[in-house]
């Protein structure tokens, strides 16, 4: 089915929000200063190196990084740029298979991205600078047309996916990191979910959505380990869940009595076992210290939802969110399974206490902070049906030229502001431009 000019505007609009903030902020995040960045660098270079010089390794970049991130910042940014590094002028070309403990088939493609960019950098000028502009070029331009086609094909919420794909995701645009890879494979699975709301069986998918699917499923598991539970979502299909649901409400009722107590029996007995290996009374009382009570809870907990940059004041946030919402709830309409929209929000606090439980197994079952808002953020648009459904009933619906500049004025806002703290702060005040050691 061809894609009318209507649908395209959403898509042409974020291309062009994002390609200029997107660039602007490559040139105004100091270099190697966000987020190991210094890591990121050294695995996209060296996946296409033949020598893998020394300048490149992750030991030697992490140490410009650290001089990135300190103050004084004792580092030449001219030299940075203008030093050509003989061994890397030397360096052959070989594409190199990396692996890496944090991705869930262990195989790294999500740099590639940026490898490219690495790759172009280094032969259009051999030094740490310019190799690094590129890497977090061709990242960007990954970003762009990939959620330019996932908006441009999806059929609900456009005007606030522009939001979602925007504002949470601008810092890491000006990173060779493969959190960018993730981001795009991640929504691209979920956008293929919501998609297939309105065929109630697999006969009834193209060729096209069995390909969408089949694709974003195969390279979720290219992601990194905690996206793993994103996999769940596939029983919001109508096409799995209902003939389910119809069987089940086919049944007698002594039938249906018989069926929830086994599940719930079987639930209780999966709860007995999974105390047996991780205390789950022990789980919660380190989750409340976590989360739940502010003496106790860290910098990064305190942080976990603010979808808003980090260097950005919090009422920004609240208020980002509250249009965020606004847009959710009074879009075009769209009716959602009831089984779709409880699935959905289950995933999303699967994601949530999925990874923070890992987190807990990791490091020895002790309180930790090391669960951020970026592990949350990918997946606030599984909210899209609960308030898709909500806006429904209640019939709270604005035109769309409201809910257009809702969501373009309120984006815009936060980007700009972002851009400027974020040059003042790497550029003028000498501190880590993306992020806050803060509470």
């Amino acid at each position: 089915m061809s894609v009318g000019i209507n649908q395209r505007k959403p898509a042409i609009t974020f291309f062009v929000i994002m390609f200029v903030f997107g660039l602007l902020s490559i040139f105004v995040t100091f270099p190697l200063s966000n987020g190991d960045e210094g890591f990121h660098l050294s695995v996209v270079y060296n996946m296409f190196s033949a020598n893998h010089p020394e300048a490149m390794s992750e030991e030697a970049l992490r140490e410009i990084e650290m001089v990135a991130t300190s103050l004084p910042k004792n580092i030449d940014l001219g030299q940075l740029f203008s030093q050509k590094i003989t061994a890397i002028s030397a360096d052959g070309v070989a594409l190199n298979i990396l692996t890496d403990s944090n991705l869930i088939s262990r195989i790294d493609i999500a740099h590639l991205p940026a490898a490219l960019g690495a790759l172009i950098g280094r032969f259009i000028y051999p030094s740490i600078g310019w190799i690094l502009v590129f890497s977090r070029l061709t990242n960007l331009l990954f970003f762009l047309i990939s959620f330019y086609f996932i908006i441009k094909a999806s059929k609900v919420g456009q005007w606030s996916l522009i939001m979602l794909f925007t504002v949470p995701f601008i810092q890491k645009l000006a990173s060779p990191s493969y959190d960018v890879f993730c981001y795009v494979v991640v929504s691209f699975f979920i956008m293929m979910i919501f998609n297939l709301q309105q065929k109630l069986k697999f006969a009834e998918y193209t060729k096209r959505e069995w390909l969408g699917l089949t694709t974003s499923l195969i390279l979720l598991f290219f992601l990194k380990n905690n996206y793993l539970f994103a996999l769940p979502l596939l029983l919001a299909l109508p096409s799995l869940h209902q003939p389910v649901l119809n069987w089940f409400k086919k049944l007698k009722k002594h039938q249906r009595s018989l069926l929830v107590i086994s599940g719930v029996l079987l639930i209780g007995i999966f709860l007995i076992v999974l105390h047996w290996q991780i205390n789950l009374v022990e789980l919660a009382k380190v989750f409340f210290t976590n989360y739940l009570n502010v003496e106790t809870m860290g910098r990064r907990a305190r942080q976990l939802w603010q979808v808003t940059p980090l260097i950005l004041p919090n009422l920004l946030n609240i208020l980002w969110l509250l249009c965020l919402f606004l847009v959710l709830l009074t879009g075009k309409k769209r009716r959602w399974f009831g089984a779709s929209q409880t699935i959905s929000i289950g995933v999303f606090l699967l994601n949530w206490l999925g990874i923070f439980a890992g987190f807990y197994l990791l490091l020895n079952k002790q309180p930790f902070d090391d669960l951020s808002g970026r592990y949350i953020s990918p997946f606030l648009i599984l909210f899209l049906p609960l308030l898709q459904n909500f806006g429904t009933k209640y019939e709270l619906q604005l035109p769309e030229k409201v809910v257009k500049r809702i969501s373009l004025s309120s984006t815009i806002i936060i980007l700009v502001l972002y851009l400027i703290i974020c040059y003042y702060r790497g550029f003028v005040w000498g501190v880590t431009p993306t992020w806050t050691n803060l509470g």
